[in-house]
Formats: structure tokens, C-alpha cells, sequence
């Protein structure tokens, strides 16, 4: 799994809009709600909260949509895909901007 670190307002901002599809994790924080408006794929959206625990999960989100978790901390954006994606409750760790590992299955991949 690929991560790209969106810290900047802008990067932010532009999310995953306009990128060539890819198999890439876009990671928004500080993020606290996306939009999908002028999307033109739908995509995976999971909210962490500071301590790495995923708060919500979504998968196959359309284009026009916003979703939002006033809890979340940072947020885990990725092209839809028909595998296996983060599921509420599982605890991710991450030491500043690089992953160290993750705790508990991603349903079956291999952690970054």
C-alpha cells in the first residue's frame, strides 16, 4: 500500500480530485470531512481518530457527496476498489508521517 501525506492546506483541499487512478492511500490531516463533488470515480473514506482507532468507514462513496466526523483527527482517502478496506474500531500506528505498523487485521493484506 502506497501513502501519500496531504498535510498542506491545498493538498488538502484538492484530495484525491483530478489524479489518474491509482492503488494509492491519500492521507488528510489535520481532516475532519470530504467531498466528492467534481469526482468523477467514487472512493474509500475512513476517519481516524488521534490515537490511530478508525472511527467510520465507508466504501464506494459517488461523487456529489460530503461526509464528515466531527471526532476524527486525520482521514484515509483511496479510489474505490472491490478489496478489502478499514473497518470501525481497528487501531492504525503511525510515528509522525511514517507508518510503523498497524495493529489488528486489514482484512487480510499485509500492513504497509
Amino acid at each position: 500500500m502506497s501513502l501519500y501525506f496531504a498535510t498542506r492546506y491545498t493538498q488538502r483541499l484538492r484530495g484525491l480530485l483530478g489524479r489518474q487512478r491509482s492503488s494509492m492511500v491519500l492521507v488528510l490531516s489535520p481532516c475532519k470531512s470530504i467531498h466528492t463533488f467534481g469526482m468523477k470515480d467514487a472512493i474509500d473514506v475512513a476517519f481516524i481518530d488521534q490515537k490511530g482507532v478508525v472511527l467510520s468507514s465507508f466504501q464506494n462513496v459517488q461523487p456529489s457527496k460530503r461526509l464528515r466526523n466531527r471526532k476524527a483527527h486525520t482521514v484515509l482517502e483511496r479510489f474505490h476498489e472491490e478489496t478489502p478496506w478499514l473497518t470501525a474500531g481497528e487501531t492504525l500506528s503511525m510515528s509522525g508521517q511514517t507508518p510503523t505498523s498497524v495493529r489488528g487485521s486489514v482484512r487480510g493484506q499485509t500492513p504497509p
